[in-house]
């Protein structure tokens, strides 16, 4: 059996952010990342663009403009687990040079108040 993948996927408007946390060491496959940062690594990657696609929608059908969503991949299939629709990012945007906070502040600013 394979062990599974975590992913945090951050969507803001159609631009997607997906991360890949890979542990440094051998760890329990049950611990879950988010309680124990130590020993993990972020890496920003792509994940197949029909799975970026669902989480776009996902995040437009609960009428957000923003989501921290949480994915699992094991053997080839993805896994939703949560979507946060105020979920940290700050932990990503400096460490790893990923522009969420640039993103975000660019589609709050053209955002257009009629499109609700």
């Amino acid at each position: 059996m394979s062990p599974k993948v975590d992913y945090r996927v951050t969507v803001i408007g159609e631009a997607i952010f997906s991360v890949k946390i890979e542990y440094k060491a051998e760890r329990e496959a049950s611990i879950d990342w988010r309680v124990i940062k130590d020993d993990i690594d972020f890496t920003l990657v792509e994940i197949p663009s029909d799975v970026e696609e669902k989480c776009r929608e996902y995040v437009r059908s609960a009428g957000l403009i923003f989501g921290a969503i949480d994915l699992i991949e094991h053997e080839g299939n993805f896994y939703f687990i949560e979507i946060n629709p105020n979920g940290e990012w700050g932990w990503l945007q400096k460490p790893h040079n990923i522009p969420i906070a640039q993103t975000l502040c660019d589609l709050l600013i053209s955002y257009d108040k009629t499109r609700r």
